[in-house]
């Protein structure tokens, strides 16, 4: 009773956090505008107790803000803003029935949504300034001058209002076009990630087309009555949030609240409006334009600051956000003349695409090349299919681990002059055309990489590339993973050798462990799947957490690895740490599933279990039995070399010619040559010799 009463408590208060926002506005409606208080509080109202009981959660509900802002300094009239209500269900509708969920992102980028926010406040701040020293209203539709008749309980006269051909296209050009980037940006993309944000599991309903459904039904019935647009927003949603507001309870609240108003007190409320001082309203709005363009302060590229500084002037001298929207994006375009410029330079590649695209080439024990009309493969010597690509983007990382890095170089930052990111994309794209059909990202820890969020993005869009993939340590997964998945990263694997704090501390020589398991966390919400948890296994250090890891994995639905030591870097003592796949599969017995048949996936270097209670497990082995006969990789280094074998030191410099602007066919030549030089099996088995690179400068 009393976590009911506490729990009852939090929503109470939060369902009022974004009144702050929500009445200023809607006032202004009234006031200047003349829309009718019953015709304002009763769809907003009833979409608050609908989003509570769908959503579960408490989902804001406030006017479509570009709209409102725009109304109330131009004093726009009330038929024409009711018609932009119907215009925006109408596009609701459109938006569901040809699925454009997918675009919303690449069209209405983030600097586009924060400078017309930004313009929304610097206009909202002039406006509430000419409220306080004014007398009057400048522009727009007052109150009537009506006199107090007693509490008379009602709404105001309500009917259903049908729009005007001729006020289609005014509050299509002058109220929708800017409000298009905030709804599609802000109130369903914004507002679906900060959902699972807050929610996680329990947000689960909460998505592009459910928001758009909702803002839909939401702007039908508010044109129907004459009123005021809405949407939700991921402002309101922090607001509820912050107020201590958990539940869809919270909407319930507000949402009765709202109806009660719009049906029992509207009637008297013009009196009562009427005493409101202007200057009153005219701060409130100051505070509103203030909130609105501090949204920008989240931007930390100048060029993305640049525009949007050019968007609010251009809102601030001409009033037009159309001209300032469309000005933005012809701006957005011009800064990133690089992206195209470099589609240009890689025209070639995508002719040579199409050309090769039945292509595959064969190498023989005589190493003499062969075409042949089959799949687009390349072949080395020993007849495998080579398809798998793995790209370090960075020798730098903020783990120091034992196995990766030795101790004589983890007190020296790494500075070299790896690739940059086009030449990976144009290396990737080359790839790809070849018969490459996965691509894994590495390090070191690459996202330390600056820009890319962006690279995923480009690689991910090549044509034929069946699967992108990352490998990383999990301490920047929690600031990184919902940006990942967007950019069409498909899946992860994360290094984690001990899920204890002091054993973390000696492998990494790092404290971040509370971070990668927050990374863990935040990359299942973000739709990573299958995230992968390799774990290098090191005898009298960590072996004696192999049944946790098990148990750890079933519990968040991940797929445990064990690897066996490799002795890539030469150290006498390493075999002191090395624990055998025999071993490994004794200690996990228990765990096992032994009736049914272990499988493996051709170039998957595991060997997988199923588990007893569900799920699996796999063992990598690459000293006790190998796995060279299925290999199907090349690795590219962050700087510039093509390696066939994580442990041979035969190396392709491929950076010197991509900078001596070597055309797509002598990149390609460099590819084959590499797979032809890859080597029959790796030295693993109990090596006594090094190899010339240390595995952070391999990639993992």
């Amino acid at each position: 009773m009393r976590y009911f009463k506490k729990d009852f408590l939090r929503d109470f208060s939060g369902a009022f956090g974004d009144t702050g926002t929500f009445i200023p506005l809607a006032l202004g409606m009234i006031i200047i505008c003349g829309l009718s208080p019953t015709s304002v509080f009763l769809p907003a109202g009833v979409l608050y107790v609908i989003a509570g009981l769908y959503y579960k959660i408490p989902m804001p509900v406030q006017p479509l803000k570009a709209v409102a802002a725009i109304s109330i300094v131009n004093g726009i009239k009330p038929e024409i803003i009711s018609t932009s209500a119907y215009i925006m269900a109408a596009l609701m509708a459109i938006f569901l029935i040809f699925d454009f969920s997918k675009y919303l992102e690449k069209i209405f980028s983030k600097p586009l949504v924060r400078g017309i926010q930004f313009g929304l406040g610097i206009l909202l701040i002039k406006s509430g300034i000419e409220l306080v020293f004014k007398k009057e209203i400048i522009t727009g539709v007052l109150l009537p001058d009506v006199k107090f008749s007693g509490f008379s309980l009602g709404p105001n006269p309500l009917s259903f209002f049908f729009p005007a051909f001729d006020n289609l296209l005014t509050a299509f050009v002058i109220l929708i076009i800017p409000q298009i980037p905030l709804t599609l940006g802000n109130s369903i993309v914004a507002t679906s990630d900060l959902a699972k944000d807050y929610f996680g599991d329990r947000a689960k309903k909460v998505n592009h087309n459910s928001l758009a459904k909702t803002i839909g039904f939401g702007n039908f019935f508010a044109g129907m009555l004459s009123g005021m647009p809405l949407c939700h927003g991921c402002g309101g949603l922090t607001a509820h949030y912050r107020f201590g507001a958990r539940t869809g309870r919270a909407n319930l609240i507000i949402g009765f609240t709202f109806i009660i108003v719009a049906l029992f007190f509207a009637r008297m409320s013009s009196y009562f409006l009427r005493g409101i001082p202007l200057y009153v309203f005219g701060i409130a709005l100051v505070f509103i334009g203030i909130f609105h363009s501090l949204l920008a302060r989240d931007l930390n590229k100048g060029k993305d600051i640049f525009i949007v500084m050019i968007m609010g002037l251009i809102t601030l001298f001409y009033k037009n956000f159309t001209l300032a929207l469309f000005s933005g994006l012809a701006l957005r375009e011009a800064l990133n003349y690089k992206v195209y410029w470099e589609k240009l330079n890689n025209f070639k590649v995508s002719i040579f695409n199409r050309k090769n695209k039945s292509e595959a080439f064969k190498y023989n024990g005589s190493h003499k090349e062969e075409r042949v009309e089959t799949t687009r493969h390349l072949f080395d010597r020993y007849n495998r299919a080579i398809t798998y690509l793995r790209i370090s983007l960075t020798e730098n990382c903020n783990l120091k681990c034992l196995y990766c890095m030795p101790k004589q170089d983890s007190v020296k930052a790494l500075k070299k002059d790896f690739l940059t990111n086009s030449e990976i994309y144009r290396m990737a794209k080359i790839a790809v055309s070849l018969g490459i059909e996965k691509i894994r990202l590495t390090g070191g820890e690459p996202l330390l990489r600056e820009g890319i969020i962006e690279l995923i993005e480009k690689i991910s869009s090549i044509d034929n590339l069946k699967d992108l993939s990352l490998s990383t340590n999990g301490t920047l997964l929690e600031k990184y993973a919902d940006s990942l998945r967007k950019a069409g990263l498909k899946r992860i694997n994360i290094s984690l050798d001990t899920l204890d704090e002091k054993k973390f501390e000696i492998i990494t020589r790092g404290k971040k462990l509370g971070s990668v398991l927050n990374g863990i966390r935040k990359a299942k919400l973000a739709g990573l799947k299958p995230i992968k948890i390799n774990v290098v296994v090191l005898k009298g250090i960590n072996d004696d957490e192999l049944e946790n890891f098990i148990k750890f994995g079933k519990e968040y639905d991940l797929i445990v690895r064990f690897i066996e030591y490799m002795p890539i870097v030469l150290n006498e003592k390493w075999k002191k740490y090395f624990i055998s796949r025999e071993e490994i599969i004794q200690r996990i017995s228990s765990f096992l599933d032994f009736r049914a048949y272990p499988y493996e996936n051709s170039g998957d270097p595991s060997r997988y279990f199923y588990l007893e209670s569900g799920g699996e497990a796999g063992i990598i082995s690459p000293v006790s039995h190998g796995f060279c006969h299925n290999c199907n990789r090349l690795r590219l280094t962050a700087d510039g070399f093509l390696r066939s074998c994580l442990t041979h030191d035969i190396e392709i410099d491929v950076k010197t010619p991509l900078r001596e602007n070597a055309g797509d066919e002598t990149i390609s030549e460099l590819f084959k040559k590499a797979v032809l030089l890859k080597p029959e099996k790796g030295i693993y088995n109990l090596r006594e010799e090094t190899i010339r690179r240390n595995m952070s400068q391999i990639g993992g």
